[in-house]
C-alpha cells in the first residue's frame, strides 16, 4: 500500500507539474495581453485633456487600430477582454462626448453673437420705413454705437454680416435723402399755392 500511494503522489506531483508548465506560459501570456490592454486604455485616458486637439481623432484612431491588433494576437478569456473592452470604450466615449460638448457650446456662442448683431440690423432695416428724417438719424447714431459694442461676429462670417448691415444703413440713408427732397417739393407747392392765392387776391381787388 505504501508503495502504491508513493507511487500515486508520484503521478499526482507529475501532473501538477505539467499541468504547471502548460499553465505558467498561458498565464504569462495573458497577463502580457492584459498590460498591453491596459497601456492602451491608458493612453486613450490621456487624451482626454487635450481632446479639442485638431490632431486628437487621428491619434484616437490609431490607438484603436492597435487595440484591435493586440486583441487578434492576444486573446484573453471573454470576461476578461469585455471587461477590458468596456473600460476601453468608456475612455474612447468620453474623448468624443468631451468634443460634442465644446462644439456644441461654441455654436451656442456664436449664435449669440450673430443675434446681437443682427438685431441691430433688423432696427436698423426698418428705419427704411420711418417718415422722419430725425428718427433716422438718431436711429442710426445709436446703432452704430451698438453695433461697435457688440461681440466680434465670427471671421468666417464677419464679412458677410458686415456687408448687410452697411446695406442697411445705406437704405436708410436714402429714405433720408427721399424724405428731404419730397419736403422740398411740397415746400415748393406750398409756396407756389400761396403765390397764386396772392394773385388771385390782387386780381379781386383790381376787379
Amino acid at each position: 500500500p505504501r508503495r502504491a500511494q508513493k507511487g500515486d503522489n508520484a503521478i499526482t506531483t507529475r501532473y501538477a507539474a505539467a499541468v504547471q508548465a502548460l499553465e505558467g506560459p498561458i498565464k504569462a501570456a495573458h497577463d502580457e495581453a492584459r498590460g498591453k490592454r491596459d497601456a492602451l486604455i491608458k493612453t486613450m485616458q490621456e487624451l482626454l485633456p487635450s481632446a479639442q486637439g485638431r490632431d486628437v481623432i487621428d491619434k484616437v484612431k490609431k490607438i484603436q487600430s492597435q487595440w484591435q491588433s493586440v486583441a487578434k494576437t492576444m486573446p484573453l478569456p471573454r470576461r476578461d477582454e469585455n471587461a477590458l473592452w468596456t473600460t476601453f470604450k468608456t475612455a474612447t466615449d468620453a474623448i468624443f462626448t468631451a468634443r460634442d460638448a465644446a462644439r456644441t457650446a461654441a455654436e451656442a456662442e456664436i449664435n449669440e453673437k450673430l443675434k446681437a448683431r443682427n438685431a441691430i440690423i433688423d432696427v436698423v432695416s426698418a428705419l427704411a420705413a420711418a417718415s422722419s428724417s430725425q428718427d433716422i438719424k438718431r436711429g442710426l447714431q445709436e446703432a452704430e454705437s451698438q453695433w461697435r459694442a457688440a461681440p466680434e461676429a465670427p471671421r468666417a462670417l464677419a464679412a458677410k454680416i458686415d456687408t448687410r448691415y452697411r446695406a442697411a444703413r445705406e437704405a436708410a440713408s436714402r429714405r433720408v435723402g427721399e424724405l428731404a427732397r419730397h419736403g422740398h417739393a411740397h415746400g415748393l407747392a406750398g409756396q407756389l399755392l400761396f403765390a397764386r392765392l396772392g394773385e388771385e387776391t390782387v386780381g379781386d381787388q383790381v376787379a
